[in-house]
């Protein structure tokens, strides 16, 4: 069996206090983000708490600890180096990409595109893609949610 990992952030309204906790310096925003493990075939198999948009990926990955099968491959960008996924090869200044690691780097992209497509049907439903006007401590609830409808409609 094979899943895929990936995070999705969510713009919401500046906090009143603790501001600095939820801005992201990636989408120069204040966020929520959760993480997402999607199957092969599209199914979402497990959606992650909300955390602040501060957090990176791997961190928050490493920190949610989702129970798996031990012989599950993990499949994610290269946001998550130095899990126990399996991530893309990065080339330096020094040392450019041989064309195996490239095909792997094709390979992997072809294969990981499930989860964003995934993530992107989820923002079908507004609550999800515009900014988050609800209360925080319901984000991960509606979020949740919405990834049982998406299994239920798309999976």
């Amino acid at each position: 069996m094979t899943l895929f990992v990936d995070a999705t952030e969510q713009e919401i309204r500046r906090p009143g206090q603790g501001q600095k906790r939820w801005y992201s310096g990636k989408k120069k925003k204040h966020t929520v983000k959760h993480q997402v493990l999607v199957s092969k075939n599209g199914r979402i198999q497990a959606v992650g708490d909300a955390t602040p948009g501060r957090i990176h990926d791997k961190k928050d990955y490493q920190k949610k600890k989702f129970i798996v099968p031990p012989q599950t491959k993990k499949k994610a960008d290269s946001g998550y180096q130095g899990t126990d996924m399996i991530v893309p090869f990065k080339k330096s200044k020094k040392k450019p990409l041989s064309k195996e690691q490239k095909e792997f780097n094709r390979q992997h992209s072809r294969e990981r595109i499930i989860v964003e497509h995934v993530i992107g049907k989820m923002k079908i439903f507004k609550i999800l893609a515009e900014r988050f006007r609800n209360e925080l401590s319901s984000h991960s609830l509606i979020f949740k949610n919405i990834a049982g409808i998406y299994n239920l409609v798309f999976a």
